[in-house]
């Protein structure tokens, strides 16, 4: 068959274009997290390059076929190509089963979507259909989920669609909020963790790198997990300092960092009249008596702080 001029001509064309012109893609490396104004908080990842190249959603669908894994109160999307009547949404019931037109109860709780779907092909195909095809979504996650508690900007329940990491589930809920102490508390109420314990402590500081950011929020999340975010702890320094007040407790604080912070001390401040008021259940605050000169000479270890330490500095007598 002879090939019109014309249309040689736009086939040229158009490989002549192809090949001066190849897709490209771009990529971005996102900070993850920023502290700004003394404030904690998860940033926004940045979006994909629009000329980045479309993921594979057959392999992406095949995926997640495989890994969430199903529960009491997921609404279930099944679709039965050229069975309209047999589509339908259907709520996994208390007991982990769904019930079916024609096969009646399946038990689906911990099935994958993918096991889920091959139990309805073949009973389908046992007794009604001809080489059914079947194909089943989650259309409402509601069997699995994790609580977010404490200083998050958005605290509340937040129901699992499959892995998520902790960098995942703060970045959902907006990151901390300003008086977060940067700690998080993940407490396993369901199962343990790797090395066998319930609770696990991450810490994050305003100056680490973002990539050791990313590594301490890369742990994974189960159905269950409670995730507490603390507030930050207060020490309070008084007297003879120029700037007295409260302050926030990091962890090391020391009572010669803490008058530091309060702009050390004022023109009539003594350095050997300085005491630390530490409080004790249902008795009078325990008194600590500090030196700042002998801990500045290093003849006397520095005192570190805990939560609710009030900081007097003395009056120097002339």
């Amino acid at each position: 068959m002879t090939i019109a001029p014309w249309k040689a001509l736009l086939a040229g064309c158009v490989l002549w274009l192809a090949w001066i012109c190849p897709a490209s893609a771009s990529s971005t490396t996102p900070q993850l997290l920023s502290q700004g104004n003394g404030d904690t908080k998860v940033d926004e990842m940045e979006a994909e390059s629009d000329t980045e190249a479309e993921p594979d959603t057959k392999a992406e669908s095949d995926a997640d076929l495989e890994v969430y894994r199903v529960g009491p109160g997921d609404v279930l999307d099944v679709i039965v190509y050229g069975e309209d009547d047999l589509t339908r949404l259907i709520t996994v019931q208390h007991e982990g089963e769904i019930s079916f037109p024609l096969i009646g109860e399946i038990q689906v709780e911990g099935l994958t979507l993918k096991e889920v779907r091959q139990q309805i092909e073949e009973l389908l195909g046992r007794d009604f259909l001809v080489d059914p095809q079947v194909t089943v979504k989650v259309k409402e996650y509601r069997s699995q989920w994790v609580t977010l508690v404490g200083e998050i900007a958005r605290p509340g329940k937040y129901y699992l669609t499959g892995p998520k990491t902790l960098l995942d589930l703060l970045t959902e809920a907006g990151g901390f909020t300003s008086q977060a102490s940067g700690e998080l508390v993940i407490t396993r109420l369901n199962g343990a963790f790797d090395d066998g314990s319930s609770v696990r402590r991450v810490w994050l500081s305003r100056d680490m790198a973002a990539q050791d950011q990313k590594a301490a929020l890369a742990l994974g999340v189960d159905d269950g997990d409670l995730i507490t975010v603390p507030g930050q702890e207060s020490i309070y320094v008084t007297g003879e300092v120029n700037n007295p007040g409260s302050f926030a407790l990091k962890s090391g604080l020391t009572v010669l960092q803490a008058v530091s912070l309060a702009g050390g001390l004022s023109k009539f401040g003594a350095n050997g009249k300085v005491e630390i008021l530490r409080k004790r259940d249902g008795a009078e605050p325990e008194r600590i008596k500090v030196d700042l000169e002998e801990i500045e000479e290093g003849k006397k270890p520095d005192v570190p702080l805990a939560p609710g330490d009030v900081v007097r500095v003395g009056k120097r007598i002339f």
